[in-house]
């Protein structure tokens, strides 16, 4: 049997830390995101640029936005989208945020998780409902596969 060594052991624990700050944190932001889209004042992410759009299918799902609560019990009826000039587009949703470009794919964070997961994708994906919906477009973990992630993270 080895023994981790304290160097190791402290990383480990740095590690733990980072993901639950960076869970913490991303959170939070997503908490502040939910608060621009109900502004009395109006949506401040689509003053932003972000357009709002709904699932094709909204008959069989409820009419709420998942900003609060535990969004792996819910299911979004709508998503924000920006698209840059550079090529860089962002996707917002009550469970998560998939941001990206052509050349390296998508980054996605789900929220109350800071796992960041490569997608292999071109464009934003479309119709997504829930962060499972993602799944068909993760892909084996290849030698650019952390290359691409840090870029995008």
């Amino acid at each position: 049997m080895t023994v981790p060594s304290v160097q190791y052991l402290a990383q480990a624990r740095g590690r733990r830390e980072l993901r639950r700050l960076g869970t913490m944190l991303f959170d939070q932001q997503m908490w502040c995101w939910g608060r621009d889209v109900v502004r009395p004042e109006g949506n401040l992410l689509c003053e932003y640029g972000f357009v709002r759009y709904r699932p094709e299918d909204r008959q069989s799902f409820g009419s709420h936005i998942c900003i609060e609560g535990k969004p792996e019990q819910k299911v979004s009826t709508s998503g924000y989208s920006l698209v840059s000039d550079a090529g860089v587009w962002i996707g917002l949703w009550g469970w998560g945020m998939v941001y990206g470009n052509a050349r390296d794919g998508g980054l996605f964070l789900r929220r109350f998780g800071f796992d960041p997961v490569w997608l292999n994708v071109t464009a934003l994906p479309r119709n997504l409902h829930r962060p499972e919906d993602l799944s068909f477009w993760r892909s084996e973990r290849d030698s650019d596969y952390w290359a691409r992630l840090s870029r995008l993270f």
